[in-house]
């Protein structure tokens, strides 16, 4: 019998490399391949749920976390993918999409109130934030948006999808959270 299962869920289960083609639109070799592992991953576990008809149990609730972690994932990852290839090529400025922040350079004091407490000149300079690997999902998203990589209909699932993934944290349930 369980050989029977595991030959039914292999079958639903594409190879890699009917799955790479969709991805075919991002340039770097190792990305576009551990995007291709996730989804073939996802693909897998709805043919577990399928094939067990585990719909209504714990295990299904903690296989709809792990699909969620892992589209959260790929998403995360084309967003940022697109998004540097639009810096890169100039397509877009990173000014104009990342945020920025004032950078305060040369301080001079000018005035000390007490011993904790002192009055400076400075010069502020507004920088943008650079894309980075470790940007966060909600920096990309906005960035995309703004960049109109995504529409705001898209936007917005990619930010539910987002707030999904990290309503999974453990330490932040306020309730057992078994379905």
């Amino acid at each position: 019998m369980a050989k029977q299962i595991r030959d039914s869920i292999a079958r639903k289960t594409p190879p890699l490399d009917h799955i790479e083609g969709r991805f075919a639109f991002i340039a770097d070799d190792i990305l576009r391949r551990n995007v291709t592992i996730a989804v073939q991953y996802i693909v897998f576990l709805i043919a577990i749920l399928d094939e067990e008809k585990a719909n209504d149990s714990t295990i299904s609730s903690s296989i709809h976390k792990d699909m969620i972690l892992y589209t959260a994932s790929i998403v995360e990852g084309c967003l940022h993918h697109c998004l540097q290839q639009h810096i890169t090529s100039g397509a877009i400025s990173t000014n104009k999409v990342m945020p920025n922040n004032w950078i305060t350079k040369n301080p001079k004091p000018l005035y000390e109130i007490s011993s904790t407490e002192r009055i400076i000149g400075a010069t502020q300079v507004r920088s943008a934030e650079e894309l980075k690997s470790n940007t966060q999902f909600i920096i990309i998203n906005k960035a995309a948006r703004k960049a109109n990589i995504l529409t705001q209909k898209l936007f917005d699932k990619a930010n539910r999808l987002r707030e999904m993934r990290n309503a999974i944290h453990l330490k932040g349930l306020r309730a057992v959270d078994d379905l």
